[in-house]
Order: structure tokens, then C-alpha cells, then sequence
């Protein structure tokens, strides 16, 4: 199985946790089986993760996923969060969001907070 496109930054922000998968974990609130599933499979840091690995210092959103969070050009204001589905990877702004089917799924709490 070939890695992700950003499966690097993935392995970068593990090195800045001080190549500790238990702290990393830890800060962004999973366990370090699931780290280590990630590390072995190529796996990116699933979107869900994202903003808190970014809190915890282990990254930019923008780094660690650019596919969810682009910066468009030099300077531009960047981006709001990009609600995303960690099971599914559907964007909050795609037009088949209603189709996903995970418990959890940022889109279906937006949509309940909402209501």
C-alpha cells in the first residue's frame, strides 16, 4: 500500500509530539493504536483530528492537510474550518453531505445543533 499524498505530515507532527505516539494521542484526543494504524497504513491525520493536532502545536492545519485547508495564494485571508467526516471524508460543502452514514459525523451535528 502506497502512502497518502500527506501521509508526511502526518509522520511530522508525531516527530514534533517528540516521536511519541502516546502524547500525540493524548493532545488530540484518539488512542495510540489508532496513531500507529495510521503510521503503519500511510494514512493522513484523519480531518476530524486536524484542528486539534493544530491547537497542540503540531502543525498548521494547513500543513497537515492542505487538501481540506488551502491557502489559495500569498497573503490571502485563510480559509474557515472545513467540517469534514473522518469515516466518509465528505466536506461540509459537498453536495451529497446528507449521504453519510457515521454517528459522529461533523455534518450531522452541525445539522442537529442547528435544529
Amino acid at each position: 500500500m502506497s502512502d497518502h499524498p500527506h501521509h508526511a505530515a502526518l509522520r511530522a507532527a508525531v516527530t514534533r509530539a517528540g516521536d511519541n505516539q502516546s502524547r500525540f494521542a493524548r493532545e488530540i484526543g484518539t488512542s495510540q493504536q489508532l496513531v500507529s494504524y495510521w503510521l503503519t497504513k500511510g494514512r493522513p491525520l484523519p480531518g476530524e483530528y486536524v484542528l486539534a493536532a493544530e491547537r497542540a502545536g503540531f502543525g498548521s492545519r494547513y500543513e497537515l492537510r492542505p487538501d481540506l485547508y488551502p491557502v489559495e495564494e500569498e497573503g490571502a485571508a485563510l480559509p474557515d474550518a472545513v467540517a469534514l467526516c473522518g469515516r466518509c471524508e465528505t466536506r461540509a460543502d459537498d453536495p451529497h453531505v446528507d449521504t453519510c452514514t457515521s454517528a459522529h459525523c461533523p455534518m450531522r451535528v452541525r445539522e442537529a445543533e442547528a435544529a
